[in-house]
């Protein structure tokens, strides 16, 4: 007989996986010089304001996304000097098989069509060896000017190093 429970436990175990990843990589924002906003509403739509200092927030939600509501991005900065309109950071995480694999292409087009809209970049971190190979090599493929697809922690803590430091 099947534990019923389970399903719950790798899914609270993803949650918390994926979350310690984003704990990894605010904390190297903040070693990067990147201030922290905690509250939203300091500004009815940041990105609409040039920044002056590197900032960023978690779980940025003033954008809309191709369903027309507002997306929740995993974390959104702007720095003058290298993204003075902006960079949308997505992580996913997933250490064995699921459902990740069906979220990358809506992660994706929303990257593509409304980002490029507002001429933000956009960056996806992939990590947890879960995904199937042939869900990766898609991502990997849509690589282009907004949009860079990065897998696996070393490559993810490279491209923080070279491109937010």
């Amino acid at each position: 007989m099947k534990n019923k429970k389970t399903p719950c436990i790798q899914g609270q175990r993803a949650v918390l996986s994926g979350k310690i990843l984003e704990g990894m990589i605010e904390s190297m924002l903040l070693n990067s010089g990147y201030k922290k906003i905690e509250k939203l509403d300091l500004a009815e739509n940041l990105i609409q304001v040039k920044p002056n200092e590197k900032w960023f927030c978690r779980q940025y939600n003033r954008i809309k996304g191709i369903y027309n509501v507002n997306l929740r991005i995993d974390f959104f900065l702007m720095s003058p000097e290298k993204y003075p309109d902006g960079l949308a950071i997505e992580v996913k995480f997933q250490k064995v098989g699921g459902s990740v694999d069906e979220k990358y292409p809506f992660v994706i087009l929303n990257m593509f069509e409304i980002f490029q809209q507002h001429n933000i970049k956009s960056v996806l971190f992939l990590e947890g060896k879960g995904y199937r190979k042939c869900a990766l090599t898609w991502c990997l493929k849509q690589n282009c000017e907004v949009l860079t697809v990065i897998e696996g922690m070393e490559n993810i803590i490279s491209w923080v190093m070279n491109e937010l430091i």
